[in-house]
């Protein structure tokens, strides 16, 4: 009888113990899952920061910005097909970003503001940023 007691007190407790260890394990795998967004939205950033400061002129649109360099050339970064991509003189690409459900471009205060919408597995990360350059200090040179 004492055996039966024992048996039935721990599969009761093991009955308890399973659904907390399960939902742990699966805030474990959304936390996880953000991280990774967060990862992607920095690395985007960082990239972002570093050609907007080598740019001579920034020209945000909404769906897409356009980065003149001092050698003339003409970089650009858009949407596609849930990508930030970077073309050059509107050839060839780079995926700078994934899981992107979107992304907007706009004129701000000393640069340009991006705001960043990514989505993976159910998980989203929104951040927006104002990316500054050197061309907002000088004359605020526009496109050629």
């Amino acid at each position: 009888m004492e055996l039966l007691v024992a048996l039935a007190v721990t599969a009761v407790l093991i009955g308890m113990l399973v659904p907390v260890v399960w939902a742990w394990r699966q805030e474990e795998e959304r936390a996880a899952q953000v991280a990774a967004l967060v990862a992607e939205a920095n690395g985007f950033f960082a990239f972002a920061v570093s050609e907007l400061r080598r740019a001579r002129a920034a020209v945000p649109a909404e769906e897409h910005l356009d980065l003149y360099t001092h050698d003339g050339q003409q970089i650009t970064y858009r949407l596609d097909a849930g990508r930030i991509v970077r073309t050059v003189n509107g050839r060839g690409y780079t995926i700078l970003c994934q899981f992107v459900a979107n992304v907007r471009f706009a004129e701000a205060t000393g640069g340009v503001r991006v705001t960043l919408q990514l989505s993976r597995g159910g998980m989203r990360h929104t951040e927006t940023r104002v990316l500054g350059g050197p061309w907002y200090n000088d004359a605020n040179e526009t496109a050629p």
